[in-house]
């Protein structure tokens, strides 16, 4: 693991500001990308060979040259009648999610790759026949496609068909679907080498780690702000009568152990299914300092099929110094992706951060609150592109940057909290070493994130009625939402949304429930989510 020696964090402190001050002029400008065309075709080589089975897709080819649909009887490449072999290749895009089945009608071998996956494989030498094979693939996507073929003696046919969820006939795929090289925005992924697949997984995996540990750190705070307002309560109380027994204060943060707590919550949109949760517990000391213990767990699914879970674990030391809530922290992770998008693998790690945070009252109805870590990770990469299975081990360092304003103002029949947030991150990944692919070394640069959000939270105060609940709640929140990443590829999108939430817990403390739904539109792209969670003190 790296060590971060005063010259690292001072250089990650440095490019991370930079980045807070590069994101807030993109949001400025941010656009949404249109995504581009393909080409309309496939790239099909034949090759010379005297081998069977044929395994000969190198050299000078016999011919070049696009292909739209793949229905050859007999060819005769450069006059070359018998023992050629034939490669197509390139990408094909799933308009809808769901099974999809390519059948193939072939004399003689043919190998059918599709998204880093055998889908068909009869490579003897037999008559004409068919084949087929299925496989899921996720709307919306290009993924690699490639068919290997071979013609030994006789006649030679090769013919590709594929069967679209729901339909119930083969036909060619349209040209529309086809395309030689991947299409992509303009400020999209490149993806044409192995070299720029390796690097996009490796940044992808990072920026997952990076928003886990921004939204890590941002529900920290939001606790400690919590913790803040009680206990300057608390001391208003104090100072106004010292013989006063108030029961929020005697269980107040910074005087008196607070029982375990734990939080869950599962959300699910287009994009993503998400279960988080989270614990808490808390020992206090007699001078006034509070340790802290916590941690949280995120697994989600992402719509390429992507799997990832997360674990970390959090020691905090805070206690108040004057009006100001002063804090520091130690956090262990461990994370494990199995990646199905791009390409097939998977991808582990463990990392340790360490950190400030603070909250200060500006005004009797206004608080901010900000945290700054620095941290290393250690990774492992085993994937597959195609025929070659990559492993790697490397090193990142990240350094993180937040900060909120929040106000709570009370109305006859509603409170208004608002919140406007910001947060940048940063994580330096630099070159990998890596074995199995083309090259030996892959230069994944660094990935940069920013978040700039504005949410007034309207909350309702609801009748109590006969619940076993005493208190009921309904928040609105509308937000206003801006988005900045810069890894192998630049995107900036800003958007707006609405989130209704119930919530109710009941008087002893012991039980929280809440519903949640909401959408957000963000250049262009909807997510919508409905989530419940449960919390609950033991």
């Amino acid at each position: 693991m790296p060590c971060l020696y005063p010259g690292n964090i001072r250089n990650l402190v440095v490019r991370t500001v930079s980045s807070a001050v590069l994101s807030v002029l993109v949001f400025l400008t941010a656009a949404h990308d249109v995504a581009a065309q393909g080409t309309g075709n496939l790239l099909m080589n034949t090759y010379p060979s005297n081998t069977r089975p044929n395994t000969n897709f190198s050299g000078t080819p016999l011919t070049s040259g696009p292909v739209t649909i793949i229905d050859q009887v007999n060819l005769n490449p450069a006059g070359r009648a018998d023992y050629f072999s034939v490669r197509i290749e390139g990408y094909i895009l799933a308009e809808t999610t769901g099974t999809y089945t390519f059948e193939t009608y072939s004399d003689d071998g043919v190998r059918v790759f599709v998204n880093g996956s055998t889908v068909i494989d009869n490579y003897g030498l037999h008559a004409p026949t068919i084949n087929r094979g299925d496989i899921n693939l996720v709307a919306g996507t290009w993924v690699p496609f490639r068919i290997d073929h071979y013609e030994w003696g006789g006649g030679q046919r090769l013919r590709l068909r594929w069967r679209t969820p729901g339909a119930s006939s083969f036909v060619y795929p349209p040209a529309a679907n086809l395309s030689q090289t991947l299409p992509v925005s303009a400020g999209g992924p490149p993806l044409n080498t192995q070299d720029d697949r390796v690097a996009f997984i490796i940044t992808e995996e990072a920026k997952r780690q990076l928003q886990a540990d921004i939204a890590s750190n941002q529900r920290a705070n939001r606790d400690a702000r919590a913790r803040h307002a009680t206990a300057l309560r608390c001391q208003r109380l104090e100072e106004e009568d010292p013989t006063r027994i108030d029961h929020e204060c005697q269980d107040d943060a910074l005087s008196k152990a607070a029982p375990l707590q734990f939080n869950g919550s599962l959300n699910g949109t287009s994009q993503s299914q998400k279960l988080v949760g989270d614990f808490y517990h808390a020992i206090s000391k007699s001078n006034g300092v509070r340790h802290i213990y916590s941690g949280d767990f995120d697994v989600t699914r992402f719509e390429g099929g992507d799997v990832s879970a997360v674990f970390s674990a959090r020691y905090a030391r805070e206690r108040m110094v004057g009006d100001r809530l002063i804090g520091t922290f130690l956090a262990l992770s461990a994370n494990h992706t199995e990646i199905e998008d791009v390409v097939t693998g998977n991808r582990s790690g463990y990392g340790l951060s360490a950190g400030v945070y603070m909250v200060d009252q500006l005004t009797e109805e206004l608080t901010w609150d900000g945290f700054l870590s620095i941290g290393t990770g250690r990774n492992n990469l085993d994937i597959q592109d195609g025929g070659s299975d990559i492993q790697g081990n490397y090193n990142t360092t990240s350094a993180l940057l937040g900060f909120a304003l929040s106000g709570e103002r009370s109305y006859e029949r509603f409170d208004l909290r608002p919140e406007l947030s910001v947060s940048v991150g940063y994580t330096d990944i630099g070159n990998v070493n890596v074995s199995g692919g083309t090259s030996p070394i892959v230069d994944a640069g660094g990935v940069t994130l920013a978040r700039l959000s504005f949410q007034p939270d309207f909350v309702f105060f609801l009748a109590n009625g006969q619940s076993r609940f005493d208190t009921k709640e309904l928040w609105v929140t509308p937000s206003v939402t801006c988005e900045y990443q810069d890894t192998t590829y630049t995107d900036q999108d800003c958007g707006g949304g609405l989130a209704l939430e119930w919530t109710a817990d009941r008087d002893d403390g012991l039980l929280d429930v809440s519903f949640r739904v909401s959408r957000e539109v963000l250049g262009g792209e909807t997510r919508d989510s409905v989530g419940f969670q449960l919390e609950s003190a033991f």
